[in-house]
């Protein structure tokens, strides 16, 4: 698997290493379906005309991207076998708009990749 690397406000740098402990946090932290809804929040900003209410949607997006990327981190953390309370992870989550989106997009780009993975043992389990 590829490696893909988030630098955290306390300096250090964790990897996203998915295992089945982590997995299991982010269905029990419901992250799929966040993921699902920040994405129809940010298809339904960019299709926006309205000025106003196009703010007002970006700053939820923003305020919903901070609070996953916490969560994902809590989740990474915790997958790493450290003992670690959300409100650690919001400490450790960075300030900057791009590195939060960064973290994200890294996320779902390592949950597609597995679910591609599982999809492909489906089909050819199915396919015997």
């Amino acid at each position: 698997m590829d490696k893909q690397d988030i630098k955290l406000t306390d300096g250090r740098v964790i990897e996203i290493q998915v295992s089945f402990l982590t997995l299991y946090l982010i269905k029990n932290n419901n992250l799929d379906k966040e993921t699902n809804a920040l994405n129809r929040m940010t298809d339904k900003y960019e299709k926006m005309d309205d000025k106003s209410s196009a703010k007002k949607l970006h700053e939820k997006i923003e305020d919903k991207q901070f609070y996953m990327a916490a969560k994902m981190i809590y989740v990474i953390l915790r997958s790493n076998r450290e003992k670690v309370e959300f409100e650690d992870a919001l400490a450790l989550c960075p300030i900057e708009p791009d590195a939060i989106v960064n973290i994200i997009k890294q996320f779902e780009n390592k949950m597609k990749i597995l679910k591609k993975k599982d999809n492909m043992k489906n089909f050819v389990k199915n396919k015997k």
